[in-house]
């Protein structure tokens, strides 16, 4: 009798403890249920917000976790043409390959790893891409400045779908950052020229002294900073008649947003010097990219040598540009 009781009280105690270690299917966000795995949910996240857009891709922001305990997980992206949940999820936030003119929903959520479920999709983003570019003009056409087109955004190969030019906002010509589509190169040199301000690092300009810089093929900086040199030597040195101001007092075709291009800018030129009507043969010419205080950027048109120690008080050609 006292061998049975025993036994009993042994088999409880098992019982009991195996009852204790079992693990609980909450998640730690105490937001359902886990799978047979006994993951625990993953934690909520926010819906993303627009970064960019144009065509054919969309650019979110990174969506954040509002609620329960994210521990080491991630937050994945899908997209769907319809408001739910979308069938694949992607780790980045850009979305690439879209149609244009098309609508639409991005979604955000914690991404299943070892330890937790995919979490609930957050609400969707409704984004309509642009329309489709079709360009007015094409390389070599005539611009609206009587120059000649040299530089096509159009998303094709190696061009990008439009490029941002950088805003200025000094006391004489300022404007907001803007999306162009083209570069125009005007009908004519604007003579020779010194860069200006030798001995003198100008701030605000685009400045770099290797050609392995991300700002050695940048464009969309050339008219920032040839409004940027003008004002400084005009303000502060009282000299005229250097390269940027006289690029950036154009007015050809009555356009009046001409600047020196910047070295990327001054490359695509180059590449382009055998257009009709642009008809740059040799020579060197001016940059508005600085390569320190002593010495700024230019491009020989013979051999297309990109050279960095130009020094600021040479004299040097200058063809302004404009971005539209």
């Amino acid at each position: 009798m006292k061998k049975s009781l025993i036994g009993l009280l042994v088999l409880a105690l098992a019982l009991g403890m195996a009852v204790i270690g079992c693990p609980s299917n909450e998640g730690d966000d105490g937001g359902g249920n886990g799978d047979s795995g006994h993951k625990q949910t993953g934690a909520a996240v926010s819906m993303p917000t627009l970064n960019s857009k144009n065509s054919n891709s969309i650019t979110v922001n990174a969506a954040v976790f509002t609620s329960g305990n994210p521990g080491n997980q991630t937050i994945e992206y899908g997209r769907n043409t319809a408001n739910n949940a979308p069938a694949s999820w992607q780790d980045g936030i850009t979305f690439t390959g879209l149609n244009a003119d098309t609508t639409y929903y991005i979604f955000a959520r914690s991404k299943e790893n070892t330890t937790h479920n995919a979490g609930q999709p957050s609400a969707g983003l409704s984004v309509t891409t642009d329309p489709e570019f079709v360009p007015d003009y094409n390389i070599g056409d005539t611009g609206p400045g009587g120059g000649i087109i040299f530089y096509v955004a159009d998303g094709q190969a190696d061009r990008p779908l439009g490029f941002t030019v950088e805003g200025y906002t000094g006391t004489t010509g300022s404007f907001a950052s803007y999306t162009a589509h083209y570069l125009e190169a005007a009908p004519e040199d604007s003579g020779t020229a010194q860069w200006g301000a030798n001995g003198i690092l100008i701030p605000g300009v685009t400045t770099f002294t290797s050609s392995s810089h991300a700002d050695y093929n940048k464009i969309g900086n050339g008219r920032k900073d040839t409004l940027t040199i003008a004002a400084y030597l005009t303000g502060a040195y009282l000299e005229t008649g250097i390269a940027a101001q006289i690029a950036s007092a154009a007015t050809f075709g009555s356009q009046n947003d001409w600047f020196m291009p910047s070295s990327g800018e001054l490359n695509l030129l180059y590449q382009q010097r055998n257009l009709a009507g642009i008809g740059i043969t040799s020579g060197w010419f001016w940059s508005s990219s600085q390569y320190n205080a002593n010495y700024a950027w230019g491009q020989n048109f013979d051999s297309g040598f990109r050279g960095s120690n130009n020094s600021k008080n040479y004299g040097l050609n200058v063809r302004a540009v404009r971005a539209f």
